[in-house]
């Protein structure tokens, strides 16, 4: 992930797919049916065309990028320690981040 960071502006389909294997792989270590359907789902609806400019736009804000990248690497590191409070902890911070950036563009 770091290497795309350098070449951001001009891989952000890269990114975003990236972002959506993220995702899925962490509902697929929750082992849970429902979240697991739900985000493939999603991950699908993400690859529409309104989402790509919606994010591109918010993922070329100063820092918000970065802030993401740290997030993804956190979370699994908690999942990695078996730590469930702190994984859906960071999970939760991290969706929130995300709505809170989007809906203030």
């Amino acid at each position: 992930m770091t290497i795309l960071l350098g070449k951001r502006f001009s891989c952000i389909p890269k990114i975003m797919e990236y972002e959506r294997e993220f995702h899925i792989n962490i509902a697929k270590a929750a082992h849970n049916a429902i979240l697991f359907s739900i985000m493939t789902y999603l991950a699908d609806a993400l690859k529409e065309r309104l989402w790509k400019n919606l994010k591109g736009k918010s993922w070329n804000a100063l820092g918000r990028l970065e802030k993401y990248i740290q997030q993804h690497t956190e979370i699994p590191n908690a999942v990695k320690k078996r730590d469930s409070k702190d994984a859906s902890r960071r999970m939760y911070n991290h969706l929130a981040a995300v709505e809170e950036d989007l809906v203030s563009e």
